[in-house]
């Protein structure tokens, strides 16, 4: 069996960096696998809201949502986990396929009133990351 890496696809400039921090897939068929994904936002931004809109369908059922959030410390980067724990469908045994994860992209609690994000642009106010998964 070979493993590729995924190729972590980022659609925001204020994101500096995102990998693949963590996978975990069970032994067992019909167990969740655990996708963690790591970010690093420049200070003064962070990542909120976050969601998977785009996972292969004929193997993800369901997602339970989880994070480790970043300090609000004056000056220093946001480094941010997210993990998304896979029900996987009853005959699903790899995780191949296309993920994005979507983020709402904002001034983190400290620097609200000296935010420098135009609230107005979309690609401002939002990021995805996008990897792939083939085994």
């Amino acid at each position: 069996m070979k493993v590729e890496t995924p190729t972590v696809g980022i659609t925001s400039e204020r994101v500096q960096r995102a990998a693949i921090t963590k996978q975990i897939v069970a032994l067992d068929l019909g167990s969740p696998a655990l996708i963690e994904i790591g970010t690093l936002m420049n200070w003064p931004f962070k990542l909120f809201n976050f969601s998977l809109p785009i996972f292969p369908g004929n193997v993800v059922e369901s997602v339970v949502y989880s994070f480790d959030d970043c300090p609000n410390t004056f000056g220093v980067e946001c480094r941010q986990f997210w993990r998304t724990t896979l029900g996987l469908k009853k005959d699903a045994c790899k995780l191949d396929g296309q993920y994005s994860l979507h983020y709402t992209v904002d001034c983190n609690e400290l620097n609200q009133a000296n935010c420098s994000l135009n609230k107005q642009l979309l690609a401002d106010t939002q990021s995805d990351v996008a990897y792939t998964f083939k085994i």
